[in-house]
């Protein structure tokens, strides 16, 4: 295991894994889903309460935390999150990061990571991040998974989210329900899992949200999630249009 210190070209410096996919990346060119940050980098307001559901190694957290109040940032993998705990503290910015070894579910749970032999390249490039939960008894690392409303329903409100949780985003979504429905935050959700995609997407729909997807461009897992409520929807749905990305309402 090779650890790096990555440079910093205005989003922070990171201690990476020299062979996982994410920190190498970060390591060759400074930045990771830097797509990812023109988009929230224009609505997160110095005041603005951030979740960071699979935060990694803590690129898109540390600049939650530079641009807003405060960040809830979960990753369940015990490598990676010592690497966020890390980063946090190198970045200076542990005084406005929550950082939690756990996995967002509709209910506390122990499963299962995937097995790291799937996510591994051909070239022994390890994809640590693409690593999803399963149901499966296999001997890999176990995670704690917990429901956001039964552990957290102290936090009156949260402005966004950032959810890439390889999966699990429909039982994390069930288990922030409460949460949705009064705050009703926008949202950046990676959802590529076509059978799962559809019942996020009906889910998220039924209670108020529209979702956006780019069509060209950006990886077509990468969608915004808006409230019909939601106080920026129309500066949000301003900015997609602006952009040369066609953004399609997705429904």
């Amino acid at each position: 295991m090779n650890l790096r210190q990555t440079q910093d070209i205005g989003f922070g410096s990171f201690i990476v894994l020299e062979n996982d996919l994410i920190g190498n990346f970060i390591l060759r060119h400074g930045y990771w889903e830097q797509h990812l940050y023109a988009i929230y980098s224009q609505f997160i307001k110095p005041e603005h309460v951030i979740i960071d559901a699979g935060a990694n190694i803590g690129f898109h957290t540390i600049q939650f935390a530079k641009l807003g109040k405060l960040v809830y940032a979960f990753e369940p993998q015990s490598l990676i999150f010592n690497l966020l705990s890390t980063n946090i503290l190198m970045n200076d910015v542990n005084e406005n990061v929550k950082q939690y070894r756990l996995g967002l579910y509709n209910d506390d749970a122990i499963l299962n990571m995937q097995s790291i032999e799937q996510f591994t390249e051909p070239n022994g490039v390890l994809n640590l991040g693409g690593r999803g939960v399963t149901t499966d008894q296999i001997d890999t690392e176990k995670i704690d998974l917990v429901s956001w409303d039964k552990h957290f329903s102290n936090v009156e409100h949260v402005d966004f989210i950032k959810m890439d949780i390889q999966g699990a985003e429909l039982s994390a979504l069930k288990g922030m329900e409460k949460l949705l429905k009064k705050s009703k935050p926008w949202m950046l959700l990676e959802n590529y899992d076509n059978e799962n995609d559809a019942r996020v997407v009906e889910y998220l729909t039924s209670i108020g949200y529209e979702i956006y997807r780019p069509m060209n461009a950006l990886p077509n897992e990468d969608c915004i999630c808006i409230h019909k409520d939601y106080e920026q929807r129309n500066e949000l749905k301003s900015f997609l249009s602006e952009t040369k990305i066609d953004w399609k309402i997705y429904n």
